[in-house]
Order: C-alpha cells, then sequence, then structure tokens
C-alpha cells in the first residue's frame, strides 16, 4: 500500500553551546540525527580535544506512511591549545546509510591568568599536623573557595588525596558554607578524610584538581537566563573549570623498635582501658565472661583481642568485638571485647588484661591494664582416682540337689565346666580391657591439659577451614599467622605463642623458615601500616597455604 512512498535520506547536524572558550574550558558539542531508523552513537575523536560522552534525547514521529526518528547525542569537548580550531564533519551511519555532519570552528583563547583565577576559585590542603608515624590516623581536609558573588558553581568530580606511601581512607563531602575572605564572599566546599602513612620518609600529597560548571556574570554578554540566580542581570554561558589545591608535604617516622611491647599489635592514638567480669563468683572450669573497653582516638581498625597480662591458672577463648564511632571519621569512639576466660586452679582475683599502644605525641609505648577485682572460684582440681576391682569373697558351694544312690544315665560330662579351661579363662577377662579403655577414657577426659589440647586441635581445625575460604589478603594473612602461634602455644599460657615460640616449636628447614619470616613481614604490614590489601590473588593463596602445610609437616622439637 505504501510502495509508492520513497524513503527520506538521513540527516546529521552539529552544533556547539558556545562560540568561544578557553584551553581547559568545556563547551557541549550537540550531535542530532533524522531518520526512519534509529542512529548509534558516534565514536569521535578529535585531536585538539579531550571528549566526554554526556547524554542524549529521543523523539519519534508518526504520520501515515512514515516513521521518523530524531536522536540527540551530547559531548563534552575540552580544548587543549590555544587558536581557531576546526572540528572536522562527523560521518554517522543509520540504517547501512551514512550522513555526515558539517564542520565547525571553535575559537580558544589562552588559560585563564592565574591571578584572575584565583580571585575567581581556589583551593587548599589542610593536614591536621605535619609529622606523623608510620601507620598513624591523620585527619585531613580539601577546601575549595569559589566566589558566589561573580559566579554560580556546580562542582562535580575532586581529585583523591593519596599517594603510594599513604591510603586515604575516602572523602566525606560536608556541606557547603558561605564564608567572607579578604572582603570577597566565598561558597566554602570541603571535603574531609583519614590519611594512613604505609612508609617512613617525607609524603608529597597532592596537588588536588576539582572539575566544576561554571556560569559567570558578564555584563557585555548578549546571552540572558532567566533560570540564573542572577535575575536581571546578563551571565555568559556555562562552562567547565578546573580549580586546584595545591601540594602539601608529610613527614612520616618509623615506630621505634626498642622498647615495643610483645602485647603491642598496631594501635596508634590515645586511649583510656577498663575491663568488668560478668560475675564475682564461679566453680571451678566455669568461664568469667570478661568485657574489655578500649575508648579514645586513634586508628580502631588496627585492635585485636588483648592477651592476659598473666596466664597462668587461666585459658582465654576468641572473643566477639563491637565498635561504636562517636565522629563520621571513626577516629574516635569505642571498641568492645567479649572475652570468655576459664580458671583451671583456684583464684581470689579477676584476670588482668594488657592493652597497648603507641601514644604519637608522646613518641613511646604506653601499657595499660585493667583493674583487678575479687573473684571466688568454688570447687577443687579434678582428682583422678584409680578404682581397683572389688574382689568378691569366695563362697562354698551350695548342694540343692538331693543324694541318689544310683546315677542312672546322667552323663558325667554333664557336670564339667562349660567350655574348655581356655574358652572360660577367655570369657572371664573379656571385660577387663573394657574396664580399661574406660578408665583411660576417664582420666582423660578428667585431664585440663588434655581437654585444652583437645580444644585448641579443635580451633586449628577451624581456622584453617577458615583460612581456606579467605578471600581478603588480611583475613588470610591474619589467620594463616594465628595458626602457627596457636600450634606453638603450651598448656597454660593462653593466647597465642609469640614468633621466637613458633619458630623454635618445630624442626623448620631454611627455606620454610625464610617464607614464614616474609608472611610475618607482610603481616605485619597490614597491622601497623595499612599496607596493601584487598582480595588476594590465587598465586599468593597457593604460597601462604604452602607456607603453613610446610610447618605443620615439620616435626616438633
Amino acid at each position: 500500500m505504501f510502495g509508492g512512498f520513497a524513503h527520506a535520506a538521513p540527516r546529521a547536524t552539529a552544533s556547539l553551546s558556545d562560540e568561544t572558550t578557553r584551553v581547559g574550558e568545556a563547551v557541549t558539542l550537540e550531535i542530532e540525527v533524522e531518520g526512519e531508523e534509529k542512529a548509534a552513537r558516534p565514536a569521535l575523536r578529535l585531536d585538539d580535544f579531550d571528549v566526554t560522552p554526556t547524554g542524549q534525547s529521543q523523539q519519534t514521529f508518526i504520520t501515515p506512511g512514515r516513521v521518523r526518528n530524531s536522536v540527540s547525542y551530547s559531548y563534552e569537548i575540552v580544548p587543549k591549545r590555544e587558536g581557531t580550531l576546526t572540528i572536522p564533519a562527523i560521518e554517522v551511519k543509520v540504517g547501512g546509510v551514512s550522513a555526515s555532519t558539517q564542520p565547525l570552528t571553535l575559537k580558544v583563547a589562552p588559560p585563564l591568568d592565574p591571578k584572575a583565577a584565583a580571585e575567581l576559585a581556589f583551593g587548599e590542603v589542610v593536614i591536621a599536623k605535619p609529622v606523623a608515624w608510620v601507620g598513624e590516623w591523620v585527619p585531613a581536609r580539601v577546601n575549595f573557595y569559589l566566589r558566589e558573588d561573580v559566579a554560580s558553581w556546580n562542582p562535580r568530580d575532586v581529585g583523591e588525596l593519596k599517594n603510594d606511601a599513604c591510603l586515604s581512607l575516602g572523602y566525606k563531602q560536608q556541606q557547603p558554607q558561605a564564608i567572607e575572605r579578604d572582603g570577597k564572599r566565598y561558597q566554602r566546599w570541603t571535603w574531609t578524610t583519614v590519611l594512613v602513612p604505609s612508609k617512613a620518609g617525607k609524603i608529597t600529597l597532592g596537588p588536588v584538581a576539582l572539575k566544576t560548571l561554571v556560569q559567570r556574570t558578564d555584563d557585555k554578554s548578549p546571552n540572558y537566563d532567566p533560570r540564573s540566580i542572577f535575575r536581571g542581570r546578563r551571565v555568559g554561558p556555562v562552562k567547565e573549570m578546573t580549580v586546584s589545591a595545591p601540594p602539601v608535604d608529610l613527614d612520616v617516622k618509623p615506630l621505634p623498635v626498642a622498647d615495643r611491647p610483645k602485647s603491642f599489635d598496631g594501635a596508634i592514638g590515645k586511649f583510656t582501658f577498663d575491663g568488668t567480669g560478668s560475675v564475682n563468683r564461679v566453680k571451678l572450669g566455669e568461664p568469667v565472661e570478661m568485657t574489655l573497653t578500649v575508648a579514645g582516638e586513634g586508628n580502631f581498625d588496627r585492635l585485636s583481642d588483648p592477651p592476659l597480662a598473666d596466664a597462668k591458672g587461666w585459658q582465654s577463648y576468641p572473643g566477639k568485638k563491637n565498635f561504636q564511632s562517636s565522629d563520621d571519621s571513626s577516629l574516635r569512639g569505642k571498641m568492645t571485647f567479649s572475652i570468655p576466660v576459664v580458671p583451671s586452679e583456684k583464684k581470689d582475683r579477676m584476670p588482668v588484661f594488657e592493652f597497648c599502644y603507641f601514644d604519637p605525641d608522646a613518641g613511646k609505648y604506653v601499657a595499660l591494664r585493667n583493674a583487678d577485682a575479687p573473684l571466688v572460684v568454688e570447687g577443687d582440681p579434678v582428682q583422678v582416682v584409680s578404682v581397683a576391682p572389688k574382689i568378691e569373697p569366695k563362697k562354698e558351694p551350695v548342694d540343692l540337689l538331693p543324694n541318689k544312690t544310683s546315677l542312672g544315665d546322667v552323663r558325667v560330662a554333664a557336670f564339667a565346666p562349660m567350655g574348655q579351661p581356655l574358652q572360660f579363662a577367655a570369657l572371664i577377662m573379656a571385660p577387663i580391657p573394657i574396664i580399661a579403655a574406660f578408665v583411660f577414657w576417664w582420666r582423660r577426659r578428667m585431664d585440663p591439659a588434655h581437654a585444652w589440647r583437645v580444644a585448641r586441635h579443635q580451633e586449628i581445625v577451624a581456622l584453617r577451614k577458615r583460612m581456606q575460604a579467605a578471600t581478603e589478603r588480611a583475613e588470610m594473612l591474619d589467620l594463616a599467622m594465628r595458626l602457627m602461634e596457636l600450634d606453638a602455644t603450651q598448656f597454660g599460657e593462653g593466647g597465642a605463642a609469640d614468633l621466637e615460640k613458633v619458630f623454635s616449636s618445630r624442626r623448620i628447614d631454611e627455606a620454610t623458615s625464610a617464607a614464614m619470616r616474609e608472611l610475618f613481614a607482610s603481616r605485619s604490614e597490614l597491622v601497623y601500616a595499612g599496607g596493601l590489601g584487598g582480595r588476594i590473588g590465587e598465586a599468593e593463596r597457593d604460597r601462604v597455604s604452602a607456607v603453613v602445610d610446610a610447618y605443620f609437616n615439620a616435626p616438633r622439637t
């Protein structure tokens, strides 16, 4: 029916939001394509411009015998050099048919003079302290001051404040504030973060760039935008502008090795420490739930279960922890540990734990202990008593049969012992191995050292399963180290063994020893300095598993 209608050829046009701009300031290029079929977005590459696709819109018009599509594609183009730049004709495919836009020209002026740019907007990086320690959390912020009396702003993207030797815990944007500075009105846009240096030395942070759309007032401009905040005043076109905050230096010192306590686990800041027990009276072998609280300011993510100050007569088990932050950065707050502790002997005081941290202002380590409190442990240690078999007095046989004067056909064999002598003895002795096994099992069951070894074995098995399932590098390294420390722990010590005991607990060859030290060093970098974390790769996963297997396969010393 419609066979007589001719198909209209597709048409493509291009337009710019402005005919002039400056180096580094963006304009919008729009390509509109009309045709009976929808056109795909053209892949645009221009030598003199940085090109970023931004958006698109579409309209469809239906008339008798004809369907027409109109699609507009938008691009943000930023000139790299000054002069009169040409945007060549752009080819567009519509249903297998080509259409081309007309060429465009754009006049590009030199970049804005630094003094004029500083009058319009500027930025700064502010670090809480110029000198820090490896692993210390250092608050920082990036401020950008944008003149609100001569332009309207729409910040879009801010660069990261980081360095290969310094991690950033991510930005938190604050509400913009109107301030006056040097007699001029500004909008101050602020992004806060926390820096964690991982290496000693001088670290340069920045510069940090902010990309923002800006619309300036311009009495000479013929344009007038009634939607602008500058009602009744002439304004210039909306353009993109980059504001830069200059770099700053941070001096980072290594943590001192001398006098570093064994209980130090990477906590840096200023903290308080306290602990209370759930009950003040227990039976021997029953747990006391200790609630330990670390409060203050510092790197709470490095805190792990505090160890017992004196583990003799106590057995502690892995506990639960909960962190409550008192600010947006998680730099201030309270960490609570719930740790079950079981007395293996009579005690009259609560268990005492030790928490150690590094004070960055004083430059020294501080060890804190919770105050002990009265405790009553009831019951006596389990004593295993060997039970001798009870010997019944020998009884004379009782004759229950009447006397007979004749045996008749009664067979003499009927009065013989059941079975042969050896079979009879075996039947009598059969329960003895069972009784002996029961006594052995009972003694082992009531032996605290044996019960501790069984619990430790079960914990090692559980930790190995968790290690094999771990996906994060930090978690796998931590579990691998805890496995070997737990294996080297002796009964009554509590917690985990130190590194010297780990290396001396088994006969380890030099290759395994070197691999273990490398593993421990990687874990220390994560704990103390927040080193490279993230997901663990398959190659490193296999290497860590091989080190753990080699350690457990080595014979004990």
